[in-house]
């Protein structure tokens, strides 16, 4: 196994499997020891091994593999849907704020002054102060409810889904999909902050 370097914040290198380039510290992808940054890796070989073909622009949401943007799907994941490989850059949204985060990076959001993105109490009374943290990570993105009113995911085929409080839940959508969640309650006589979640290009 190759041995990565996780330069930029510091946490010092790591003996792990190139199938899996990323910190486990703070998620982020690392360089791969004595190589540029952003060059090829080597590619995966007819045994079978689990190698990454490339650090690109676009991590498959089978098999978390980073493929140049110019690819169409994975050259590894043979039918996986084009929709799970996902651009790298995901697009936040809430009450008219928004803001992008790429592979490893993670947005607060909540009525603090130390959030990400801050909600008003006269805009949004029934959001917490952190309210809940948004983690993309290759394989999908991590919503994490830290509040006390809660946050349910909003779906046209169901009634809402209510997130477990201080349990991890990765949720998977396509390129072109929006997820939709609402902070703080989902009575419809009251008013709450929906974020909205969608990938963009880089």
């Amino acid at each position: 196994m190759p041995y990565f370097n996780c330069r930029d914040s510091g946490h010092g290198r790591f003996l792990k499997a190139a199938s899996d380039p990323y910190c486990p510290t703070c998620g982020i992808l690392m360089e791969l020891e004595s190589t540029p940054f952003g060059v090829n890796l080597p590619a995966a070989r007819d045994d079978g091994d689990d190698a990454v073909k490339t650090l690109g622009l676009h991590a498959c949401g089978g098999c978390a593999r980073q493929i140049p943007g110019d690819q169409e799907s994975c050259p590894v994941c043979v039918g996986v849907p084009l929709a799970f490989c996902f651009p790298s850059r995901l697009l936040i949204e809430v009450g008219g704020t928004h803001t992008s985060i790429m592979t490893g990076e993670s947005v607060r959001i909540g009525r603090a002054g130390d959030c990400d993105i801050i909600v008003l109490y006269q805009d949004f009374p029934y959001t917490s102060r952190h309210h809940l943290t948004v983690l993309h990570r290759p394989l999908g993105v991590v919503l994490t409810d830290t509040s006390s009113n809660g946050t349910w995911r909003l779906s046209a085929d169901s009634d809402p889904a209510r997130l477990t409080r201080q349990v991890p839940k990765t949720l998977r959508f396509g390129a072109g999909e929006e997820c939709r969640l609402l902070l703080g309650g989902c009575a419809s006589d009251k008013k709450y902050a929906e974020c909205s979640l969608s990938w963009v290009s880089p």
